[in-house]
C-alpha cells in the first residue's frame, strides 16, 4: 500500500462533504427523507409536492460561483462556520473548515470539481477530467451521471492506481421549509457519490434543499468510507444555511 492510499479515508470523507452543493439524511438515505421533518428547530419541511417542469434548476441555483461567503449552521450545536468563494481565473476556489475545492465551468456551463485539499493535512484529490457536481441545467426526470478518475497526492507521494468517482443527481421534490433564512418553497436535489481508490471506498448521500436566486439553503448527508474492508467512518449531518447578518432574509 503506498503512503498516499494509507491514509485515503480522510481525503475521501473530504471530498464527499464538498462534493454537494454547499452540505443529515434520515434512516433509509436521502430518497426517504419524510416530510414533516425537523432538526433541533433550525430545519423543518412543513408540505412536499411533485416537481414540474417550471421547477428546472441551473447550474448557478445548485452550486452558486458568485465570490463572497455564506454562513451555515449544523444541527447538533456546533458553531457557526462560513464557505468562501473566490474567483481565480478561469478557476474558482471554494474554501470552508473541511478543504479547499478548485471548481471549474464545464463547456457547456455546469460546475465540476477539478481537485480538493484537506484542510487537516494537505491530502489533496485530483480528478481527471472534472467530477460534475450541476449540470448546466437539471429538469424534474433527469438523472444526469458523471464520473472521473482520482489521483491521490500527500506530499511528494502521489497514488494515480485506478481511483475512481460516480456522482449522479435528480430533482426529487419540491417543499415548503422553514430555516433560518425564513419560510419558502425550496427545490429538494438528491445526489449519490461513490469513490473508490486502491483500499478504500465511500458513498455518500445527499439531498439539498435549492431555492433559485439563493442557492443552497439546506443540506442533509449519509456519509460511510471503508477502508481495506473495515467501516472506519459512518457519518450524518444537517446542515442549515444562516443570514448575512441578524435576521431572516
Amino acid at each position: 500500500m503506498s503512503a498516499a492510499t494509507a491514509r485515503v479515508a480522510g481525503p475521501l470523507a473530504a471530498a464527499a462533504l464538498a462534493a454537494c452543493a454547499g452540505c443529515t439524511s434520515a434512516p433509509g438515505g436521502p430518497h426517504g427523507v419524510p416530510a414533516p421533518m425537523r432538526d433541533a428547530g433550525a430545519f423543518e419541511i412543513l408540505a412536499s409536492r411533485a416537481p414540474s417542469a417550471a421547477d428546472a434548476l441551473r447550474a448557478d441555483d445548485i452550486e452558486p460561483l458568485a465570490a463572497g461567503s455564506v454562513r451555515w449552521l449544523t444541527t447538533d450545536g456546533g458553531p457557526p462556520f462560513e464557505v468562501s468563494t473566490e474567483e481565480v481565473p478561469p478557476r474558482f476556489e471554494r474554501r470552508d473548515p473541511v478543504a479547499t475545492r478548485t471548481l471549474v465551468r464545464t463547456a457547456d456551463g455546469g460546475v465540476a470539481l477539478e481537485r480538493q485539499k484537506d484542510a487537516s493535512d494537505g491530502a489533496v484529490l485530483v480528478f481527471t477530467g472534472p467530477l460534475v457536481l450541476a449540470p448546466a441545467r437539471l429538469a424534474p426526470g433527469d438523472e444526469p451521471t458523471s464520473t472521473s478518475g482520482v489521483i491521490t497526492e500527500r506530499g511528494q507521494a502521489r497514488d494515480n492506481d485506478g481511483g475512481r468517482a460516480q456522482r449522479s443527481l435528480r430533482i426529487a421534490s419540491v417543499d415548503r421549509v422553514r430555516t433560518p433564512l425564513g419560510e419558502f418553497e425550496a427545490v429538494r436535489v438528491d445526489a449519490a457519490l461513490t469513490m473508490k481508490v486502491p483500499f478504500a471506498s465511500l458513498r455518500r448521500e445527499t439531498s439539498t434543499w435549492v431555492r433559485p436566486g439563493t442557492g443552497p439553503v439546506a443540506v442533509r448527508s449519509d456519509e460511510r468510507v471503508l477502508v481495506m474492508g473495515v467501516v472506519p467512518r459512518n457519518r450524518s449531518e444537517t446542515r442549515v444555511r444562516l443570514p448575512a447578518s441578524g435576521g431572516a432574509r
